[in-house]
């Protein structure tokens, strides 16, 4: 191998693990830690813009603009906030008052809607939403609820996913939210969020919500839309 080829096959696997290793943000929780992490993703998203300039002799500007903008993807922070409204034995009542005074053999999500915030801005927080209620099963209790956040960039490519615990054990209702920001520097495109619920460690079948984030370069700014699904 060439020297100059091996020189940017070092760059790249350095810029590659400090991007996506020195970004990793905690799941859930958010509080001191975030200036820390922000500070290391700054850092990478110019460790990946020099790296990018080395790799690509052809045109530096695009290479450096490349890896300035996977720094600036895992720089995302993504923190979750939930709030329980409903103990289980209230959510039972108020099941068994619509069925007949019966409760369901088996665990019924009774509602999962989502939304998410509709004045987006590059470099400050967005939200999305989620009611939840989940009735235990006569023969099968709630052992845990959790919703789940993925991002995906403009490609396609899953680029961030957590998981937030809204209860350990029992059935209830809660309110959800993940706040995550994009920061300067991310590609243009349409960037798809999805969310879905687990109970008892399983995907439930038909909760899978997604919603589509447009982001445009304009004026040495960005414009930020909501896409309808």
């Amino acid at each position: 191998m060439k020297r100059g080829m091996a020189t940017k096959s070092i760059v790249a696997a350095l810029s590659a693990s400090i991007v996506l290793g020195g970004c990793a943000t905690p799941n859930g929780g958010g509080g001191g830690g975030d200036q820390a992490g922000m500070n290391e993703c700054m850092m990478a998203a110019l460790i990946g813009g020099i790296a990018g300039a080395a790799i690509n002799d052809n045109n530096r500007a695009a290479g450096a603009a490349v890896g300035a903008a996977l720094g600036a993807l895992a720089c995302v922070i993504v923190t979750a906030n939930t709030t329980q409204t409903k103990q289980e034995a209230e959510v039972q009542s108020a099941y068994k008052k619509a069925h007949r005074g019966t409760l369901p053999a088996n665990i019924v999500v009774d509602k999962y809607q989502t939304s998410v915030s509709q004045n987006v801005t590059i470099g400050k927080p967005f939200r999305t939403d989620s009611e939840v209620v989940v009735i235990p099963g006569k023969n099968q209790p709630v052992n845990k609820v959790e919703e789940q956040i993925t991002m995906f960039d403009p490609s396609g490519k899953q680029f961030k996913q957590g998981k937030k615990t809204l209860a350990e054990s029992g059935g209830g209702a809660w309110n959800n939210s993940f706040t995550a920001t994009l920061q300067p520097g991310v590609p243009q495109g349409v960037y798809p969020i999805k969310t879905a619920l687990f109970v008892n460690g399983n995907l439930v079948k038909g909760t899978e919500r997604q919603m589509r984030m447009q982001v445009t370069a304009v004026d040495g700014g960005y414009r930020v839309a909501m896409l309808e699904q």
